[in-house]
């Protein structure tokens, strides 16, 4: 039995964890993290002892909870001040410098999928650029996000409110108590002083969290310049910015229509909003309100005509109308409270003789409405053809009544509820108020019916849904602070024309243009009714003579100021004395994205000169291209007018992250992906899938499954089963590690690697490969995975960076030997990560270790294979380099335990002063010996040779399960049994030049274990099936008495069968009506691979015919 103790422990955060401990040979913790993030079925082993850096050695299997311990990898690069430019630029003030920031993540809560990818890609062109030489600092900070942070503490003290209510102090007056019959709101009952003290408590205890949920991902961040948006600095940086544009006229103050959410009490943004569609009868929750809210239905009621003309009482409106009746049809009912004309169209007959006519209300017996007509509002065939005008909410009902001279009205309060009306309504909630209008006109004899918006092919409609309340949004005139846009627009427009500023992918710059059009965009509203977030610094002047400080007119003075002090001081000076006026600030805060779009010069000072400015602009930007407008325009827009330089050089935009279907991420459709159930378990794969052997998939293998998607496109479809793949691939190459580092043992070996190890990678590969190459001492396959390793390099070169920052003849090779000349892509693959990932992982698995590994350990110990294994473990260490943007946590340690190996150093004393982040990142010039020296044949054969060969013995493998031995079932020897299968099939090529070259044959033999034979056996007992088709030179023999043909022949058939059935049966279901098109297309798919399985069998079947 293990012996079990229960232990908390403190991880220096600040956070307490609950661990098991079991003593086994070795003591190890078993943890389950208190937290609803991580799966309770996962468990996740940690030494409790210090970190080792020669687990290469000591473990036979890739284990990421050991080699993403963070005792270990970012303990050293912390100690080591890698991510903190200062030191070097303290010895060259002229270094190259790339700067950038991390898009803040909101202080609410965990992060998402998509904050992984943006983390990931960031960290990848840091660690690029770095390795490259450059100079990088990478800022890290968190987003204040003023409404989504107040809703979600909203919602969390209202858990505790229902819990405990005696905690929440009533600080509301009689006065100030909403009229609507929603329960309290606890930011309303603690009072403005008390709510920010708690969110600023939510902050610090989530801070913490957030940095822990970062640095799990291995992220190169300088957290000594960690900031955050509603700190002193950032405030006397939103400050500065909004006195500017006042002052150079570009914020103004003005009513206007704006999105309002009830619930919460504020306006609220574009991005804010979430439109669904509804067609029929739908109940939704919303909040404040005990029942479900219908919605996708139009309510038809009527208003009566005063003094109708004659010719009215022969036609009726409306079935079921009276003679003298207008009947409506809305969706908004309740807003008829607020109705102050009827509208229709000039050419509608039906109703050209009431144009000029009057109608009662029947709620206001004193008020008569117009009846207008309007050609731009009323389509005729919509609806009854008659339209209520309600301008106070509706900004289409609201241009009209402009455009007639009609006055305004508004019967909602800032709650939604019914005010001022002087009816038996005030007071109602909107959608309490819109049934109970229901019952009334009823009772009036005026309400109609109620049917759903699609019925009789009506449209559908768009509700408008606040994203952080769930409440139905409002359209109101307010009173708002906005920002003009037009000339900031035209400059962030000219920007990217003028290549000052580059949008990738490409396809965003005419977006960027189409949206940034006059036409195309309004004033930016930039006022937030909320207590938490930057306060205005606008202050309101009020006469001592007046009777209230709510006192709000025409002559209403604002004066802008840096502080109270400040605003006092520009009264004073124009003439004013202090027992004239007091001064009340604004109480609304300013929109979020407002302090967000200063960051790229705020993070550095501004408007303050310090040295901190020398990283500003910044090189580049990664987002997501869901907020292009709303946050990196306007970065843009502020940064062009407040610093008179385009912010950052290069913004790369990914697509909208969704699940593997396409569907976007939410938590109703059960869809979504916790990046940290991934890195400390295995996240939503079923275990059947994932298997016994694998706990923990980490942060490396999600980091690569990220990459491996094309950022380019709109909707980026992630798939966990990609994550699990490369957590394979992981293995692979700690595999692969070891196998060399076991071969460094032998001394012959050891002595030709740790000779030249102290040099640097690339002096390694010119010093040592380059005098093989000059000797021509370079094997066929030696040639071909140097070869292709310089290729792969060319090509991440091109992809993970932009190859005119890095590219000063490192990516370029000089040769004067036209047979090996560097046929390298010119295509423009800049940013796209995806090609170098894939390839790099391809090389890794089929250039690498499926061809080059196996001649090697195929070979034997001979002096050539002392040379080719030295290449091998040349090949490795340049394929750690390569992936270590990538995988940073194992590359990290497969390079120190093969550094271990080579140094013969204990563990123990082991105390790296370096880190492969320092080290020179690959480039082509260290190959340039391979294409100088004059080989007798070219680079373009190689390729031709090795390709040859690969095909072929793929062909070959292809048979292998189906030669069973006729000994198969007797016992003989296994040393008689091999050479008997030597003697019993071989390879031979037919070919007017069928000479095989020692190394041609060394590829083949390692890759099929099949002996090639240059004379054909003359001999009935053979049969001869070409590998490739009927027109190949290759053959293989095959001695008919040693190998039980007819039992093949079977088994295809067998194999034939059983796929065609399977054809048919995804025919069958790709007939079915309700089969859905994606369903269809991936049927079609499987379907091509089936068929093309069928005739590679067919032809197999036939060869043996």
């Amino acid at each position: 039995m293990q012996n079990q103790l229960r232990i908390l422990l403190h991880l220096g955060c600040g956070h307490k964890k609950v661990y098991k401990r079991y003593q086994l040979n070795n003591i190890f913790i078993r943890w389950k993290t208190v937290c609803p993030e991580i799966s309770n079925d996962n468990e996740t082993t940690v030494s409790t002892s210090s970190p080792r850096w020669d687990i290469l050695h000591s473990e036979y299997v890739y284990n990421p909870t050991l080699v993403e311990n963070p005792n270990l990898c970012k303990s050293l690069w912390d100690r080591l001040q890698l991510f903190n430019p200062d030191k070097t630029l303290a010895t060259n003030h002229n270094e190259s410098i790339v700067s950038m920031i991390l898009p803040p993540p909101n202080i609410t809560g965990t992060l998402h999928v998509g904050h992984a990818l943006t983390c990931t890609i960031q960290d990848a062109i840091a660690r690029c650029y770095r390795m490259h030489g450059k100079t990088v600092l990478w800022v890290p900070g968190m987003d204040h996000a003023g409404i989504a942070t107040q809703s979600i503490v909203e919602r969390d003290l209202l858990k505790q409110y229902s819990l405990n209510s005696s905690q929440f102090p009533n600080n509301q007056s009689k006065s100030s108590v909403l009229s609507c019959q929603f329960p309290s709101n606890p930011r309303l009952l603690l009072g403005r002083e008390n709510f920010i003290q708690r969110i600023w408590d939510w902050k610090n205890q989530h801070a913490e969290l957030i940095r822990e949920q970062l640095n799990s991902l291995g992220l190169c961040l300088d957290w000594s310049r960690e900031f955050f948006t509603l700190s002193p600095s950032h405030s006397e940086c939103v400050t500065e910015a909004f006195l500017r544009l006042y002052n150079a006229g570009l914020i103004y103050q003005s009513e206007s229509f704006i999105s309002w959410c009830c619930y919460l009490q504020t306006a609220i943004s574009d991005i804010e909003v979430e439109f669904r569609d509804i067609s029929e009868s739908t109940f939704l929750n919303v909040p404040g309100y005990e029942k479900p809210v219908e919605f996708g239905v139009m309510d038809y009621f009527a208003f009566r005509v005063i003094d109708p003309p004659k010719s009215l009482l022969s036609e009726r409106n409306h079935p079921g109308s009276r003679l003298d009746e207008l009947v409506i049809a809305t969706t908004r009912l309740e807003t008829m409270l607020a109705s102050i004309a009827l509208v229709v169209h000039p050419d509608d007959k039906r109703y050209q003789h009431l144009i000029g006519c009057y109608v009662e209300h029947p709620f206001y017996p004193n008020e008569h409405l117009p009846i207008i007509s309007d050609a731009q509002l009323v389509q005729p065939e919509i609806g009854t053809g008659v339209v209520k005008l309600s301008p106070g909410h509706s900004q289409v009902d609201w241009e009209v009544a402009k455009r007639h001279q009609l006055p305004v009205k508004y019967v909602f309060d800032n709650s939604g509820c019914i005010t001022n009306t002087g009816t038996e309504f005030d007071g109602l909630p909107r959608f309490i108020a819109r049934q109970r209008l229901v019952e009334q006109l009823t009772k009036l004899g005026l309400y109609k019916r109620r049917q759903n918006i699609g019925a009789n092919g009506g449209r559908p409609a768009l509700l408008p849904i606040c994203s952080r309340s769930g409440d139905i949004i409002e359209p109101m005139i307010k009173k708002q602070w906005f920002v003009r846009t037009k000339d900031l627009a035209e400059a962030a427009v000219k920007a990217v024309h003028s290549n000052q500023l580059e949008l990738f992918p490409e396809n965003q710059k005419l977006i960027w243009s189409e949206w940034l059009k006059p036409t195309n965009h309004k004033d930016w509203c930039i006022s937030r009714q909320l207590y938490w977030g930057h306060p205005i610094p606008a202050y309101k002047v009020i006469s001592s003579n007046s009777k209230s400080t709510n006192d709000c007119d025409d002559t209403d003075r604002w004066i802008v100021a840096r502080s109270i002090n400040e605003a006092v001081n520009i009264l004073t000076d124009s003439g004013l004395h202090s027992n004239d006026y007091q001064l009340i600030q604004d109480p609304d805060v300013l929109d979020t994205w407002f302090s967000s779009a200063l960051l790229p010069f705020s993070v550095f000072g501004w408007p303050n000169d310090t040295k901190e400015q020398r990283f500003y602009p910044l090189r580049l930007l990664e987002s997501g291209q869901d907020i292009l407008f709303f946050w990196i325009a306007r970065m843009v827009m502020l940064g062009i007018f407040l610093t008179g330089q385009v912010p950052f050089k290069t913004v790369i935009l990914h697509g909208l992250v969704c699940d593997s279907t396409g569907q976007k991420m939410s938590k109703s459709k059960n869809n979504s992906v916790n990046p940290l159930k991934i890195i400390h378990g295995i996240g939503n794969l079923p275990k059947e899938t994932v298997g016994s052997s694998i706990q923990v998939l980490g942060a490396d293998a999600l980091r690569a499954a990220l990459l491996t998607h094309q950022l380019s496109q709109s909707h980026i479809n992630f798939d966990e089963n990609t994550v699990l793949e490369m957590r394979k691939f992981c293995n692979k190459m700690w595999q692969t590690a070891r196998f060399v580092s076991i071969q460094l043992k032998k001394q012959d070996v050891f002595q030709s690697v740790s000779t030249i190890h102290h040099k640097s990678l690339g002096t390694q590969w010119i010093d040592f490969v380059g005098g093989l190459s000059k000797g021509k001492q370079l094997r066929l396959f030696d040639i071909w995975i140097i070869h292709k390793l310089c290729r792969l390099i060319h090509l991440i070169n091109s992809s993970w960076t932009d190859p005119k920052d890095i590219d000063h003849g490192e990516n370029k090779i000089q040769t004067g030997n036209h047979k090996f000349r560097v046929d390298f892509d010119n295509e423009d693959l800049k940013w796209s990560f995806h090609h170098g990932v894939k390839g790099m992982q391809n090389w890794w698995l089929n250039d690498l270790c499926s061809i080059y590994l196996e001649v090697i350990k195929n070979e034997g110990s001979t002096p050539s294979n002392t040379n080719s294994l030295h290449i091998l473990y040349l090949c490795l260490m340049t394929g750690i380099h390569i992936f270590h943007p990538i995988m940073p946590h194992l590359t990290e340690v497969l390079w120190h335990g093969l550094n271990m190996r080579i140094e013969q150093k204990d563990d123990l004393l082991y105390n790296p002063e370096n880190s492969l982040l320092t080290q020179q990142y690959p480039n082509c010039k260290w190959f340039e010996f391979l294409y100088q020296n004059d080989y007798d044949i070219s680079l373009d054969r190689v390729q031709e040779i090795m390709s040859e060969l690969s095909t072929v013995a793929s062909n070959v493998n292809s048979w292998r399960p189906l030669l069973r031995s006729i000994h198969h079932n007797k016992s003989k020897n296994p040393t008689e049994l091999k050479k008997m299968e030597s003697d019993s099939i071989y390879l031979i090529r037919n070919a007017s030049d069928s000479h095989v070259s020692e190394d041609e044959s060394a590829v083949l033999k390692a890759l099929t274990s099949i002996n090639f034979k240059s004379d054909m056996i003359a001999s009935n007992n053979y049969v001869y099936i070409p590998v490739h088709n009927d027109q190949t030179d290759w053959h293989l023999c095959i001695n008919k008495n040693e190998y039980d043909l007819n039992w093949a022949r079977n088994e295809l058939q067998l194999r034939i069968d059983n796929l065609c059935k399977r054809k048919e049966e995804l025919i069958n279901i790709g007939k079915m009506k309700k089969s859905k098109q994606n369903t269809q297309e991936t049927n079609q798919f499987k379907i091509e691979v089936i068929q093309k399985k069928v005739e590679k069998l067919e032809y197999q079947l036939s060869c043996l015919m």
